[in-house]
């Protein structure tokens, strides 16, 4: 009988050890330039805040974990996850953290999805680190990861102050995690909140498919050449999804599409250091200047 009991002890300890933390983490947008709060740990998404007693971001000078660090935010996050699945005492005393940044961008959303609810964001782990690659470094990882930065994007810019732009994200996740997972996200979807950014990284892409617009090398500097503004607007039948723009209207090619045309000038026996656009077209159109 002894025996039993003690092993009954033993399952209730372990158990508790890997407890999931989407029930006990909840999030706070602090304004830019604060300290975390104090009295309890804080995870920092993303942003720097000072004070933080765990840190979530690949920004310079970070002091995130060796065993938590990645190119993303995000990542950082669910490495953290996959540690805390497995039980154990590491980061435990961060499981009922507050989560905190101070600025709204994909990266940040996801990764603070990440750690308030981590099972969930282990399922759909690789969406959302393709999401967070697209916000942050212009990566076209994935259709779905560039229309998940595309969404969270139009979300932020909806709502005013951050503090909004963040609960009306979180709040959307789920659904839009689980639309773009079953791959039910319609291109025609006009009430879609990514509409307007996949939009316009495929009429980035499409330009330069068709030459429209072009990328050279110049050294360590990549050169993009843009369309104007009436030679996009009367360019050939745009990719579904892209529509047409009205003559007058000059948009700089979206990061994705100029990062999804940029592996060709990879290959030399040096990088690429910088990209200098250039657009035709008079005053009218984009000076030449870095990317």
């Amino acid at each position: 009988m002894r025996v039993r009991l003690r092993s009954a002890c033993c399952l209730i300890v372990l158990a508790a050890k890997a407890r999931p933390t989407a029930a006990l983490r909840h999030f706070r947008c602090v304004p830019y330039g604060e300290r975390a709060p104090a009295g309890g740990a804080t995870i920092t998404c993303d942003g720097r805040v000072p004070g933080a007693t765990l840190e979530l971001t690949h920004w310079t000078d970070n002091e995130t974990p060796d065993d938590l660090y990645a190119d993303t935010s995000t990542e950082c996050a669910l490495r953290l996850a996959r540690i805390r699945r497995v039980g154990g005492t590491a980061y435990a005393d961060h499981d009922d953290a507050l989560v905190i940044n101070n600025h709204f961008d994909t990266d940040g959303v996801l990764s603070a999805y990440a750690c308030l609810h981590p099972e969930a964001a282990l399922r759909h782990a690789s969406l959302l680190a393709d999401g967070a690659a697209a916000g942050d470094f212009g990566e076209w990882s994935s259709d779905a990861g560039v229309r998940l930065d595309a969404a969270i994007e139009a979300i932020g810019g909806a709502h005013g102050g951050d503090p909004a732009a963040y609960d009306a994200a979180l709040a959307a996740l789920p659904a839009l995690l689980a639309s773009l997972e079953a791959d039910s996200a319609d291109a025609a979807d006009e009430e879609a909140p990514w509409r307007d950014g996949w939009g316009a990284a495929l009429a980035g892409w499409q330009a330069l498919a068709s030459g429209d617009a072009s990328l050279s090398r110049a050294g360590a500097i990549a050169v993009l050449r843009e369309p104007s503004p009436k030679e996009e607007a009367e360019s050939s039948e745009p990719l579904p999804g892209a529509g047409k723009r009205s003559p007058g209207e000059c948009p700089r090619l979206p990061a994705v599409a100029l990062r999804r045309g940029l592996p060709p000038l990879l290959r030399a026996p040096f990088g690429i250091r910088r990209v200098l656009r250039a657009t035709d077209g008079g005053a009218r159109g984009w000076p030449a200047g870095d990317a």
